[in-house]
């Protein structure tokens, strides 16, 4: 016997991934949120923007974000502050600077070919879904 309305507006919302399985694996980026975090520990001044790049990430993938491709480019400009900040002679501790310069590149890269797949129209967010985030 299938439950009766009471005890299903009683459950939380179903996640986006489930309600919008098509969209959300659209949507599914190639995942950079290991360097991101990565970087966030990596020298002074990181933990801010790496933070961020991640906040925009889980927006992005969870489909909280109204303009995907927007929120890529901001994600591949942080990762590019991030970039500098790992590769300044003044403050970089040179037996990880490899491997932190190679994650910085490969998430400004990654995002950038994220934002012009959105752009071009991948993941785009059906009228149902735009109007339930209005709300």
């Amino acid at each position: 016997m299938p439950p009766g309305p009471g005890t299903l507006a009683a459950l939380p919302p179903a996640p986006f991934r489930v309600l919008y399985p098509e969209e959300y694996s659209q949507r599914r980026l190639l995942n950079v949120s290991d360097e991101l975090s990565s970087l966030s520990r990596a020298e002074e001044g990181c933990a801010e923007p790496a933070r961020r790049a991640l906040e925009l990430l889980a927006a992005v993938e969870g489909g909280c974000s109204a303009d995907p491709a927007a929120d890529m480019r901001e994600v591949a400009a942080l990762a590019g502050e991030l970039l500098r900040i790992v590769t300044d002679p003044q403050t970089r501790h040179w037996d990880s600077w490899r491997y932190d310069r190679g994650n910085a590149e490969h998430a400004i890269r990654w995002a950038v070919r994220a934002a012009e797949r959105f752009e071009e129209g991948g993941g785009a967010l059906t009228q149902e879904y735009r109007m339930r985030l209005d709300n």
